[in-house]
């Protein structure tokens, strides 16, 4: 990919996020289209919305969840950056939200973890655990700007990491039992009910073992190449969908019940 097509595709794809706008995927245009330049992608875009005034918040995780590879073209963890515009409190665990004008939004039960500080390439469960200072239970929504969500990774990173916006629920302080927590983090379920009859269910594992192993695999990811940002202290890291992704639509009212963990379960109305 040349700088040029890097600053249009960047350019092309800013401005079509939130608009319903569908897009034609870059690996269709632009030969050898590399995961790589998706993430060169990425980091163009993040310094063209912190340059318009958007605050990095964190990093999305996706493709932590073998079983829905064949919903989203995902062959294995990818990551984005989240924004101050795209992550929301949730206090008390419910509220509504307003979806917007994204294309197919799905939504996804997630783990989100608060760094206290920079975790590093190499790090041991137990060290990356140690660099975590809270957890919550979250919604993140995603979207597909491309036809029918077929998606390739390298077409996915450089959309946004298909991010929409993450809805996090009360945090929970895991500092003072932290081995209490590893074992947790990786046994806890999750089931998802909709107001339309779905359910699904899930447990942390899901997200490569552990939440906390999903996070080991994007530090040493990053830590590979030097051009790239790495994760640092307060930053918010979600770690991928527990259960199945399913569509969402305004009038849904989506519930999680949360069993094995002190976490909140979640309550919201999309309007």
């Amino acid at each position: 990919m040349t700088p040029a097509e890097l600053e249009t595709l960047t350019t092309r794809l800013l401005a079509a996020f939130g608009t319903a706008q569908q897009l034609s995927r870059p690996s269709d245009e632009i030969q050898g289209f590399s995961l790589d330049d998706g993430y060169a992608v990425a980091h163009r875009m993040r310094d063209l919305r912190v340059a318009r005034g958007e605050a990095v918040m964190g990093r999305k995780i996706g493709g932590t969840n073998p079983a829905m590879y064949h919903l989203t073209g995902a062959t294995g963890p990818v990551w984005n950056f989240m924004y101050a515009t795209t992550v929301h409190e949730l206090p008390g665990g419910s509220g509504s939200f307003a979806l917007g004008n994204f294309l197919q939004p799905r939504i996804e039960p997630e783990l989100a973890l608060h760094m206290a500080r920079p975790p590093q390439p190499g790090m041991s469960e137990a060290e990356l655990l140690e660099c975590i200072d809270r957890v919550s239970h979250c919604f993140e929504l995603v979207h597909s700007p491309y036809s029918d969500w077929k998606v390739r990774g390298p077409d996915a990173s450089a959309a946004y990491g298909l991010h929409q916006a993450l809805l996090v629920g009360p945090w929970h302080d895991i500092g003072t039992d932290r081995p209490a927590w590893a074992e947790t983090l990786k046994t806890f379920a999750v089931t998802l009910i909709g107001s339309n009859g779905e359910e699904r269910h899930g447990v942390g594992a899901n997200a490569l073992g552990s939440p906390v192993l999903a996070l080991g695999a994007i530090v040493n990811d990053i830590g590979l190449h030097p051009d790239w940002t790495p994760v640092g202290a307060g930053e918010i890291v979600t770690t991928g969908t527990l259960t199945e992704l399913l569509p969402v639509k305004p009038g849904d009212r989506w519930q999680t019940s949360i069993s094995g963990a002190p976490l909140d379960g979640l309550d919201v109305t999309f309007i």
